[in-house]
């Protein structure tokens, strides 16, 4: 935790508790829940278009269910046994549990599930963090991945991706070394929806157009919300 002063201190946030509970000490983010429509279309999307492996695949008859377990891992180092390959599985942090219930791909009557982004909004995203913005972008227009922005629309150099149940993905680049300095011609500038090695991280961009610096400060500037970046680090 920074200075007792900083924007991050308890003082500045009420409700925020800090240091944790030593109870909570072995405690790691380990998913987020996605419920899908149709398995062949999103599995095509999580590891084709994202490069995510299939870590587990469970299925729950008694709920008409199966969860599939995506992530960034070595799948290779996962156990062969199915109970402690199930235990090795839930003990990965940041990934993503996307569940079918069987049937809802061949109902015509079902709709899909509500994305977060239309109203009631609600959830927003999650964020990709990608070694190349243009190269992915380039490379998931080739694959016909969808575009909510692209980082050539408007004044910043943020995108958006949806897979095939419409939930947003923000592609986030990565921070590279030449970005930690104080050169005012690079300045890291905290940002809400950008897309970014493939891995889950907080929203940072570099820019390092001037122009596009002050249009963003000055776009982010009319915005009324607060943004808190809560993790096990």
């Amino acid at each position: 935790m920074a200075s007792l002063d900083s924007k991050e201190s308890p003082a500045n946030n009420p409700g925020l508790h800090f240091p944790p509970d030593e109870a909570t000490k072995g405690y790691i983010m380990q998913q987020t829940m996605f419920r899908i429509k149709d398995p062949k279309r999103t599995l095509e999307f999580y590891s084709r278009v994202l490069g995510m492996k299939l870590l587990n695949k469970v299925d729950v008859p008694y709920m008409k269910m199966t969860l599939y377990m995506m992530g960034y891992e070595d799948v290779s180092s996962a156990p062969s046994d199915p109970v402690e390959k199930t235990i090795w599985t839930f003990g990965r942090p940041a990934t993503m549990e996307l569940t079918h219930f069987w049937g809802t791909e061949n109902d015509p009557e079902f709709k899909g599930y509500h994305d977060g982004n239309s109203e009631p909004i609600g959830f927003g995203h999650i964020g990709i963090t990608v070694d190349d913005m243009y190269k992915a972008c380039e490379r998931f227009e080739s694959l016909g991945v969808e575009f909510v922005k692209k980082p050539s629309d408007g004044n910043n150099d943020m995108a958006y991706v949806v897979d095939s149940n419409v939930y947003s993905h923000t592609l986030i680049p990565l921070l590279s070394e030449t970005c930690r300095g104080t050169n005012s011609s690079k300045i890291l500038i905290e940002a809400h929806f950008i897309l970014v090695v493939f891995m889950f991280s907080s929203s940072l961009i570099c820019i390092t157009n001037k122009v596009k610096i002050k249009n963003f400060v000055r776009e982010i500037s009319t915005f009324k919300f607060t943004k808190f970046y809560l993790n096990y680090i």
